[in-house]
């Protein structure tokens, strides 16, 4: 079936699948856009891996003429009715993704720009060039997004408000992701599922597994993701030697796919702690999905994903105490795993389904058509 309208997606794709990557991904095979789209992708993920991102050096500079060149050969064979970016949030990420947003605008071309992040960096911390390159890039776009209500404010008078939608991060729930047959666990288990460097806490679950072990539980932390960091691992490692918590913890490396899924069943709950900004995490989503409690901390989206008390626990950021308390309540009260777990999956269903979410961007982007033609 031909589609009458042709929607422009810029942004990653996997690898790596961090979680824009993925999010693209999901766009290109939604079900809802494709009945609505004809959709083209431009890939501006960078192959050389995760650690030249928002430097400025040749080969990124490079990158950046080729996916330009990318773009506008997508604009002169398919003449998009609708741009969609993904856009960076660092100063020359931003810079890259202003070629698109003017070439855009001198085409006439309406543009939804989506900030899958808790943080624009540009304006936090480029000063007022970065708030005064911000504020033109975006000043003609037609659309943005962000992810959760209390993330409106994140683009700090870049953008009007006025043009701010909130549109989540979804699940595709058609994966079975709460099969519970793979739980038999004889201890309790404790689920980290992120990569592991200082903002995302690691030590923070370390400390706090310390203090549980000092009041004679028995538990076991399981730690999927990679490290970044040698220094941070090496601190780590240091933590768990000095509180003789080797036989408390286990490293698994990245999981993915159907091991993630089996990995995120055989836990009991799932920890996320991360202490600095966050956006919409995917490993919350995905333990809500598979019906797992959450204990995570204030930062992003994660307030309202995680109602305190009913799909899982707030807490302070870099607070081993609070989290060691907050995780004796499910060693002391099991029935809590499965009330909290049932609730949240329930959540995940009525909120962050990707049938909800992917509808709730289409109505963004015929939003954008629309008005552009209002012009």
């Amino acid at each position: 079936m031909i589609q009458s309208h042709c929607l422009l997606i810029i942004g990653p794709l996997p690898p790596p699948f961090i979680g824009p990557a993925a999010a693209t991904l999901q766009l290109i095979n939604s079900i809802t856009l494709n009945s609505y789209f004809t959709i083209r992708c431009i890939d501006v993920s960078d192959r050389h891996g995760l650690t030249g991102i928002g430097q400025f050096n040749i080969h990124n500079v490079s990158q950046a003429l080729y996916h330009y060149g990318k773009f506008m050969k997508s604009m002169s064979l398919n003449r998009p009715d609708v741009i969609y970016i993904s856009i960076a949030r660092g100063f020359w990420g931003v810079i890259r993704d202003a070629t698109f947003l003017i070439t855009a605008r001198i085409f006439k071309i309406p543009t939804v720009v989506h900030l899958r992040a808790g943080r624009f960096d540009i304006v936090h911390d480029d000063g007022w060039l970065g708030k005064y390159i911000a504020k033109r890039v975006l000043s003609g776009v037609t659309q943005a997004v962000v992810l959760s209500e209390n993330l409106k404010s994140i683009f700090l008078g870049a953008i009007n408000k006025d043009k701010i939608r909130v549109v989540a991060n979804g699940i595709d729930l058609s994966d079975d992701w709460d099969d519970q047959d793979v739980n038999d666990n004889t201890i309790f288990t404790i689920l980290c599922l992120a990569n592991m460097f200082q903002d995302k806490g690691t030590h923070i679950l370390i400390q706090a597994a310390a203090l549980l072990l000092n009041q004679k539980y028995h538990f076991q932390v399981i730690f999927a993701g990679d490290w970044v960091d040698t220094t941070y691992k090496d601190y780590c490692m240091r933590l768990i030697e000095e509180h003789r918590l080797q036989d408390y913890t286990r490293f698994v490396g990245v999981v993915d796919g159907q091991e993630k899924k089996k990995t995120l069943r055989s836990a009991d709950i799932v920890v996320f702690t991360p202490t600095k900004p966050e956006g919409m995490p995917w490993v919350v989503l995905e333990a809500m999905a598979a019906s797992k409690p959450v204990i995570g901390t204030r930062q992003g989206a994660m307030p309202e994903m995680i109602q305190h008390g009913e799909t899982g626990l707030l807490i302070a950021a870099d607070n081993p105490q609070e989290l060691a308390d907050s995780i004796c309540q499910f060693i002391q009260h099991p029935e809590l795993k499965a009330a909290m777990g049932s609730n949240a999956r329930r959540r995940i269903d009525e909120y962050y389904n990707t049938s909800i979410t992917h509808q709730q961007l289409l109505s963004v982007l015929q939003e954008a058509i629309n008005t552009y033609q209002k012009k």
